[in-house]
């Protein structure tokens, strides 16, 4: 298992299919997805100074988790903060180190970026296994996520 930055036009088609099977398993699939603003946006994490799209390539299976973030001031202070915005391992690789090398590689790249505070959560009901992931590095548990959907 190797990470890496994505960078090309291969790497944003890759991110976007795994990004398509992380809407299909979360309650993120309450919301219609819109296949062109995630890759605008995919765009912008492969191509900004401030922003980071990593892959998890295992050596026979290929892309098989992604990590996306930015490096950023919060909105109500001058410190810049490691945000991720988006984290996602499928499901048969989960166990492996994929995800561990993924936030791993986070960390560093916001440390180097000059942020001095990491943010990141659990949304997509990775429950307490995400949790330790996130401890591992040092992070403590903030609060919760919620979410309600509203149908007609």
């Amino acid at each position: 298992m190797k990470v890496r930055p994505a960078t090309t036009d291969a790497d944003r088609m890759a991110l976007f299919r795994l990004c398509v099977a992380f809407h299909k398993e979360t309650h993120f699939s309450e919301f219609p997805l819109n296949p062109m603003k995630v890759l605008n946006h995919l765009q912008w994490w492969t191509t900004h100074i401030d922003a980071l799209a990593l892959l998890a390539m295992h050596d026979t299976a290929g892309p098989v988790g992604f990590f996306l973030g930015k490096v950023a001031p919060p909105w109500f202070a001058d410190d810049l903060t490691a945000i991720e915005d988006a984290f996602y391992v499928l499901p048969e690789h989960r166990g492996s180190r994929a995800a561990y090398m993924l936030v791993r590689e986070f960390v560093a790249w916001g440390k180097a970026r000059g942020a001095r505070h990491c943010r990141a959560g659990v949304s997509s009901g990775a429950g307490r296994a995400g949790e330790r992931l996130y401890e591992h590095f040092g992070m403590v548990n903030m609060g919760a996520n919620f979410v309600a959907h509203w149908k007609e």
